[in-house]
């Protein structure tokens, strides 16, 4: 026979044909040459004539399955293809005499003879540890290509160690894949599967919010189209849930408000089963959020009961029904080990895009319900985008690292609220999470970014637990909506350590919209900026953050002149000028006037006839008070935000009778009140080098002014930090421009540390 490999003879045609070993050594039957060569003694498949090139007996079949039936003592088989001929799943297999083991019959890797011989074939490039998709399955256009996946994992979680190597091809995928993540590994070299044409997730509404609020009674009571609770009787709210048993259920809870008992405030939610009172779950919601729950519906009818002991505000609320919505499902087996988690690298997962949003569908999914195992892996390259969801976290999911990993959906990262032994130490290398809505949404987690970007998407975070970031970038276009907050903390922690933060993209210059960067739901709620550059965080109200928790920002680089909201939050409890109360007398006012002639308080000021409003009335000509000081204690190493409305009122005599200009000037000043300098002022340095200009013309209606001295540049006063010589921080404003019969109107100073 011709030594030239490039045709395999059909088991009708030929018994056996021949291959040089220096071509099965260079490659010559493909890639799989060397393994056989290795496996196969030189000395007994080569018995050539001397001074001919010794050659190996190969027996060519037309599938594996007929492996089991070859009569000759051949040590070298080649099956065209796995069910069929060319369907990818053939290759070069090699005989194995039978040992003291079982002989193992798998049907793709294992073939055992059926001829008495006494042995079994295994494919050539099967190194104990590596397998391959086509092995197990036709990979046919119009196949479900999961299916055959599924079993070339399953194939490797049997035999307990190993990988599945997807090579660089597409998969066309339709059903849901499911990974052990301490028996197998995925690796792939851009690998793609293609889940755009999964149609089997159809979800189904149970319940929503009109429904509760229609069954509402006693201290539940609807309320501005809102679920109302009021007072601490923890009266109970019910109603039935016609679920499907089996199904998986889901639960979004949007709590705009929760206040009351100071120490323990709650909103329960149960699902008990009709007739008794232990509930089959249970969620205790202590701080006011957005919320999702996921559970199993019971086989028995069931009810969903609501009790609070506080004030509470429920935006929104539905109960859906679905098939399982994951494409990777990465959970342990109950024989899976506790311990000696793998990986996944190189691969890429494809969505349905606007379809996958529709119908909810995720990408990859953790989650594993026994008790001592766990859903944590290594995964590194690996791309997941056009899914509702790119990445799920949910059940004895922790410990898990992400790196080079890109998520893409409608919501990049969301830890499900609720779950079991979930969210410890969730690491995230330089990856990038973008999404339509929301880009991370944390249930309760400890998560950590790294290098990492979260961009273009209306929220940044949104959830409870634990958040910290270092050196990552956040980014997004213009904030359209009043109500849009790009962080929504209903408890917990966010620290964001370094990296930037900024809005940019199209017609940014016309401004943000929305009232905040920033909301903290409850006092349990703590969001801090520190060493990070900022730019065009503006905001419609010029206030960052709100909300009953803290926002901290410290060490803000960027260009001063646009890049934040000058105050920080408005909280009425750290003015430093103190409660509002102080407008109301007027002898405890933090007000001190400067000019050519001592005048007495009661003299130029009086209380206006609307509440909360200071009238400063300028003396006569140009002989009364030059200056207004609005005086607020600070400290050493303090940056402060300020802000102050101010409305001018003027009789129509005073009209006409203008100088050239009648701008006012405002300054803001770090003094020492107890000094004075020579014009009788305080001693005192202004934070900017030139004031403020104010036009009369636009003080016709009330306007606030504000400002940080984080807008302080690296050329003017230090680092907009109080230096150690002040004692107060100072809104100075020049009257010599006003007339007798003006009235300017002052309400509202406000000033804190940042």
């Amino acid at each position: 026979m011709s030594d030239k490999p490039s045709a395999v003879p059909s088991a009708q045609t030929a018994d056996t044909w021949t291959l040089p070993r220096r071509k099965l050594l260079c490659g010559g039957a493909g890639s799989l040459g060397l393994a056989a060569l290795m496996t196969v003694s030189a000395a007994k498949a080569a018995s050539a004539e001397e001074g001919k090139e010794p050659s190996l007996s190969i027996v060519p079949v037309r599938t594996v399955r007929q492996l089991a039936h070859i009569q000759t003592a051949a040590l070298l088989a080649y099956a065209e293809g796995l069910e069929r001929p060319e369907d990818s799943g053939g290759g070069l297999f090699v005989w194995r005499p039978q040992t003291e083991d079982a002989v193992p019959d798998d049907g793709h890797v294992h073939v055992a003879d059926a001829t008495g011989r006494g042995g079994y074939w295994v494919r050539a490039d099967y190194d104990g540890a590596t397998v391959r998709p086509g092995w197990f399955g036709p990979l046919e256009a119009g196949a479900d290509h999961a299916r055959t996946i599924q079993r070339a994992i399953t194939f490797v979680s049997d035999v307990r160690s190993g990988q599945v190597d997807l090579g660089s091809r597409t998969y066309s995928c339709r059903s849901r894949i499911e990974l052990d993540p301490t028996l197998c590994a995925l690796t792939a070299f851009g690998a793609v599967l293609d889940f755009s044409q999964r149609k089997d997730v159809q979800t189904r509404d149970i319940v929503a919010l009109p429904a509760l609020v229609s069954a509402a009674a006693g201290s539940w009571m609807k309320r501005d189209e809102r679920l109302h609770h009021v007072g601490a009787e923890t009266e109970e709210l019910t109603l039935p849930l016609q679920v499907q048993p089996g199904k998986r259920c889901r639960m979004e809870v949007d709590v705009a408000s929760l206040l009351g008992d100071p120490n323990n405030p709650f909103l329960r939610i149960q699902i008990s089963p009709e007739g008794q009172e232990a509930p089959l779950f249970k969620w205790v919601l202590s701080t006011a959020g957005i919320y999702a729950f996921e559970f199993d519906a019971p086989d028995a009818p069931c009810r969903l009961t609501l009790s609070c002991n506080s004030d509470a505000a429920v935006e929104d609320f539905r109960v859906t029904q679905s098939d399982p919505r994951e494409c990777l499902l990465i959970r342990c087996r109950e024989d899976g080990a506790q311990y000696g988690h793998r990986w996944i690298t190189g691969l890429r997962l494809r969505g349905p895009g606007t379809a996958g949003v529709e119908n909810g569908l995720e990408g990859i999914r953790f989650q594993t319900a026994i008790d001592s195992r766990a859903s944590r892996l290594a995964m590194r390259d690996v791309m997941v985008e056009g899914f509702g969801t790119a990445l799920v976290l949910a059940d004895r999911c922790y410990l898990a690292q992400f790196d080079s990993c890109r998520f893409v959906g409608e919501i990049g990262v969301h830890v499900l609220g609720g779950t079991e032994d979930a969210g410890e130490n969730i690491s995230f290398f330089g990856c990038a999470i973008g999404a339509g809505r929301i880009g991370i949404w944390n249930g309760g987690a400890e998560l950590n970014l790294f290098g990492t970007s979260v961009n273009f998407c209306d929220q940044f975070y949104v959830g409870a637990g634990k958040l910290h970031a270092s050196g990552c970038h956040f980014e997004t276009g213009r904030l359209l909506r009043k109500d849009q907050v790009l962080f929504d903390v209903g408890g917990g922690l966010v620290n964001i350590d370094g990296g930037t933060m900024m809005v940019s993209g199209r017609d940014f210059e016309d401004g943000n919209q929305a009232d905040h960067i920033v909301l903290c739901r409850s006092r349990l709620a703590t969001f801090r900026l520190t060493r990070a550059s900022c730019y065009n965080l503006r905001t419609a109200t010029g206030i960052f953050g709100s909300g009953d928790g803290k926002v901290i920002l410290q060490d803000i680089a960027g260009d001063a002149r646009k890049f934040i909201a000058p105050i920080v939050t408005r909280d009425p409890a750290s003015n430093l000028f103190g409660p509002a109360a102080a407008f109301e007398n007027l002898a405890n006012l933090p007000i001190r006037l400067v000019g050519r002639d001592a005048v007495k308080l009661r003299d130029c000021l009086s209380r206006h006839s609307e509440a909360g409003v200071v009238a400063l009335t300028p003396g006569t000509g140009n002989e009364g008070d030059a200056a207004c000081w609005l005086i607020a204690r600070a400290l050493p190493g303090m940056r402060l935000s300020w802000s102050l409305d101010l409305r001018l009122e003027r009789t129509v005599t005073t009209i006409g009778e203008r100088p050239p200009t009648d701008d006012l000037l405002l300054d803001i000043l770090f003094c020492d009140p107890s000094q004075t300098s020579g014009n009788g002022e305080p001693l005192s340095y202004v934070v900017a080098k030139k004031p403020l200009p104010i036009a009369a013309s636009d003080l016709v209606e009330w306007r606030t002014f504000m400002g940080s001295t984080l807008e302080t540049r690296e050329d003017e006063w230090r680092d907009g930090t109080v230096p150690a010589f002040a004692t107060h921080i100072a809104i100075r404003i020049n009257l010599k421009n006003l007339q007798p019969g003006d009235q300017l109107l002052l309400r509202s100073p406000f000033a804190a540390a940042v």
